[in-house]
């Protein structure tokens, strides 16, 4: 199992299958999560009645079963001590709307497995390569909730590759996709962790960013390595040479708002720059601006 930090509270995980010996068995949640997750978990679950030949719902596969539960534990232990292990693979093999489960169980989900199978036989599909899941719709349904615990990513599906080198490329591409899901749902907290904040760049990416955030999370200026727009004024911005990030206050964060991300972070780094980098991103918008 490979194990990365994906911001401040979101940890990002892989896991190698969840069910046993391919019957839909449903293991308890991994012991290294126990280490991060300071909840009690109920779990959607399904299972295989090999005798029938048919899967068999759990007791808490329905959303409104597990609400029930967990609030009315939480209740009793007057805090929020109890939450949900959200499998989607499950929600597919019982025939559920996924967005609609995660709608419903909203915050209560402490740790969520993000896969996809054909609705039949467990195997998942390679993140981004399924025909159901719409990850931008998934994307922005985790932001709306808020979700900032435990995301994992199911890669079973490179157990049936025999070549070493070509498991360990799939597995480097899957941490990635990883990687960035984590990083696309996280976008508005890590703007809000800042109270300065300015951009480094001022194409469309810049105009993205005032159009659908700038209101909420408003930036002193923007700058950009082309010294003929330098003093210019771009969608309310005063344009500045990168020079000027040397006089930033050491809490100010800079959100790069290019594609070349490393270069230009290494750029600012060579400058002696030490204040936080952050990446912005404009691929996956809200659907209306924040206010």
């Amino acid at each position: 199992m490979l194990i990365l930090a994906a911001g401040e509270t979101m940890k990002l995980y892989f896991l190698d299958g969840c069910f046993k010996d391919e019957k839909l068995e449903p293991v308890s949640l991994p012991k290294t999560l126990h280490h991060y997750c300071d909840y009690t978990l109920f779990s959607n679950t399904i299972s295989y009645r090999e005798e029938l030949g048919v899967l068999m719902r759990g007791e808490y596969t329905e959303p409104q079963d597990l609400i029930e539960k967990v609030d009315a534990c939480n209740a009793v232990a007057g805090k929020e001590e109890f939450g949900v292990f959200l499998d989607m693979g499950v929600c597919y093999l019982a025939g559920q709307d996924v967005y609609e489960v995660i709608e419903a169980l909203g915050t209560r989900i402490k740790v969520l497995i993000v896969r996809e199978n054909n609705g039949v036989q467990s195997r998942p599909f390679m993140p981004f390569t399924g025909p159901h899941l719409d990850y931008e719709r998934l994307i922005r349904l985790l932001r709306r909730i808020g979700f900032d615990d435990v995301l994992v990513l199911d890669i079973s599906m490179i157990r049936g590759y025999d070549w070493l080198q070509m498991r360990k490329l799939l597995e480097h591409t899957v941490v990635k996709m990883g990687q960035y899901i984590a990083w696309q749902i996280q976008i508005e907290p890590t703007l809000a962790k800042y109270s300065k904040r300015v951009l480094f760049g001022a194409g469309q990416m810049c105009k993205n960013y005032m159009d659908y955030y700038g209101q909420k999370y408003p930036v002193l200026f923007t700058c950009d390595n082309n010294q003929n727009r330098w003093g210019q004024t771009f969608e309310g911005l005063e344009i500045r040479s990168p020079e000027a990030l040397k006089d930033l206050p050491e809490d100010c964060a800079i959100f790069l708002c290019n594609m070349y991300y490393d270069e230009i972070e290494q750029q600012l780094r060579d400058m002696g720059i030490r204040n936080p980098i952050e990446k912005f991103s404009d691929e996956i918008l809200p659907e209306e601006p924040l206010t």
